[in-house]
């Protein structure tokens, strides 16, 4: 290690400059979408089209959360032991499979999804 009188610096890895860019930081998280096995076709397809639409910011944040199944759904719920342990986690619309941010937002044939 090297002592210098230079004042510390913040640098961003990903840009050869240093220098933070959503543009970097957007082809940083497709490349981990692309190799990642856990998202269908149809979620890579969303995450594609979510940085390019006209969307407010609070909509956007929203879907995020919905990707990283951080949305309080039954399953969620169920794993922080908010809903008693009888209660089912099937998927309140349609009632044929656990209930996940995904499955509600995307695949619920009752609810709207894809």
């Amino acid at each position: 290690m090297v002592w210098t009188n230079q004042e510390d610096a913040w640098r961003w890895r990903l840009k050869e400059t240093g220098a933070f860019s959503v543009k970097s930081a957007y082809e940083k998280l497709e490349g981990l979408v692309a190799t990642d096995d856990l998202w269908g076709e149809e979620e890579k397809r969303v995450f594609e089209n979510l940085w390019k639409n006209l969307a407010p910011s609070k909509v956007v944040a929203f879907v995020w959360k919905v990707f990283l199944n951080r949305v309080p759904i039954k399953h969620n719920l169920a794993l922080r032991n908010v809903l008693p342990p009888d209660e089912s986690t099937l998927c309140v619309m349609c009632n044929m499979v656990e209930e996940s941010s995904i499955h509600l937002f995307l695949h619920c044939e009752l609810w709207g999804g894809i």
